[in-house]
């Protein structure tokens, strides 16, 4: 815990002195604003640091998906940081499916440091994100499955992990209301998607742990919201993307195995290229399982083939 905390401290610093501003994504923003003792404004950070989304809003009768999600989902990857290539999952999926004759155009309305509660009021990195037009997710996903929801094909969520590592301080007692207080918000979310795009396919992530080879690690509060996630999708016939599989954090991990999925390198709870690359294929593997795209659909292509 002393380790992880002195982890933390230099993580906020590193955004005060806006060195590796990528850090504001996913967890790190959030869990710098849990830190009592730091009071941080969202840092000033270049358009070119955080990739551009994969896609663009649907048009015409084109097919195209939805994915809502962090800066997971982004493509904040340290090892392309600054290169204004976006080697996401969700790049990784589109590429594959484009090259199997399934040409679903992405709408990655991705934002870093958004969280279940930021999805309706506006995250504060939206203005990395054109496809946002500085609003809410909630409001552009709604536009686009309104005026376009006879084309789509399937919707990806991947929210809550912001939410997850923003709780790092809070007592045991506090901890757990405040995990099912997430689980509500993102269960609303899931609903709400779904009513406004009846029988479309919904896919909803669970959570790595990202501190999976370090102890202790946040093994509880991620063994119970991948709990939830799972009995959400059972109750609302959503199916789960299980990239705590795919990251291997749901057993026993090295840190040699989890540092090569995950940048700790660069003190990063982000994917590296491989991490992502393993995201796309659970991503792949769930579509397939739940008939959305059929079996000739290969493995996941080599990144370096990845259109973003």
């Amino acid at each position: 815990m002393i380790q992880r905390a002195v982890s933390l401290i230099l993580l906020a610093t590193a955004v005060l002195l806006g060195i590796y501003v990528e850090r504001v994504g996913s967890g790190v923003y959030a869990l710098a604003h849990a830190l009592p003792s730091v009071q941080l404004k969202a840092p000033a950070i270049p358009r070119h640091v955080v990739p551009v989304p994969v896609g663009s809003h649907p048009t015409g009768s084109s097919p195209w998906f939805l994915v809502v999600g962090d800066s997971i989902s982004a493509g904040i990857s340290p090892e392309d940081i600054g290169h204004a290539r976006n080697v996401s999952y969700v790049a990784g999926v589109y590429s594959t499916l484009a090259h199997a004759g399934d040409a679903w155009m992405p709408d990655d309305l991705s934002c870093p440091t958004v969280t279940t509660r930021t999805y309706y009021s506006g995250c504060h990195l939206a203005f990395t994100n054109p496809l946002l037009g500085g609003e809410p997710q909630s409001t552009v996903a709604n536009r686009d499955i309104g005026q376009h929801r006879s084309t789509l094909k399937f919707i990806l969520v991947e929210l809550g992990s912001n939410d997850l590592f923003a709780l790092q301080h809070d007592s045991p007692g506090t901890m757990e209301k405040q995990l099912l207080a997430v689980t509500e918000r993102l269960g609303t979310i899931v609903h709400q998607l779904m009513s406004k795009a009846p029988g479309v396919p919904l896919f909803i992530a669970n959570y790595y742990d990202p501190y999976a080879a370090e102890s202790p690690s946040y093994v509880e509060e991620v063994t119970y919201l991948n709990g939830a996630v799972a009995e959400l999708a059972a109750s609302t016939g959503a199916t789960v993307v299980n990239f705590a599989g795919a990251m291997g954090t749901d057993r026993p991990i090295t840190k040699s195995v989890l540092c090569a999925r995950i940048a700790c390198a660069s003190q990063d709870i982000h994917p590296t290229v491989e991490g992502e690359r393993l995201l796309a294929s659970a991503v792949i593997s769930s579509l397939k399982s739940a008939g959305v795209v059929s079996a000739h659909v290969g493995n996941v292509l080599p990144v370096g083939k990845w259109k973003d």
